[in-house]
């Protein structure tokens, strides 16, 4: 709890979509400002602290932007701001990047490194991408066919570093992740999540 949430005391979750969740008729600062302005913050507030996102997120010129003018990666980033304004304590991400080109799945990749720094949020990432899950997780759950009875818990204590991918200690952990995958599909277990 950071105190400015209405409901002082209690944790808020933020979420993010594949499928971003912009409002289509808002402008992009508009569509970052929204769930500050549900919260009661003053439109001006709201604007600001929206622009602050913006800015740190790389997307300050194309604040008066339509989503339908947006790229994807653009518009992913829109999506981020939005959450990451009401300082959630809980970040749920649901394949955020699944339906972005791989240099901008990248480079979102590594803008959620940077700001998990200065975040005090816990994240909590769904992926279907065996080295997006070991490039962002620092425990990683690999779920079967429900009902996940046994999940396997993978500790990877290199992640959080935006040099990761270039180790020889990241491509171990993704081989290392892919053989559990492997280990529980061949076991019967269709459906798995990394």
């Amino acid at each position: 709890p950071n105190g400015t949430h209405p409901a002082a005391g209690h944790s808020s979750t933020g979420l993010i979509l594949q499928d971003y969740g912009l409002l289509p008729w808002l402008t992009a600062i508009d569509n970052v400002a929204l769930g500050l302005k549900i919260r009661g913050i003053g439109k001006g507030q709201a604007v600001q602290s929206a622009r602050q996102w913006m800015t740190k997120l790389g997307i300050d010129s194309v604040a008066s932007h339509y989503p339908a003018e947006l790229s994807g990666g653009q518009r992913q980033r829109v999506a981020i701001a939005r959450t990451l304004a009401l300082k959630p304590d809980l970040l749920l991400m649901d394949e955020p990047f699944a339906s972005l080109d791989a240099l901008t799945r990248e480079e979102l990749q590594n803008l959620i490194i940077s700001l998990w720094a200065s975040l005090s949020s816990t994240i909590i990432l769904v992926t279907h991408n065996i080295e997006e899950a070991v490039f962002l997780g620092r425990r990683i759950m690999v779920l079967s066919k429900p009902p996940n009875k046994e999940p396997v818990i993978i500790e990877n204590q290199g992640s959080g570093s935006l040099d990761y991918r270039k180790t020889p200690d990241f491509v171990t952990k993704c081989h290392e992740v892919r053989g559990v995958i492997e280990k529980m599909s061949r076991s019967g277990a269709a459906g798995v999540r990394a």
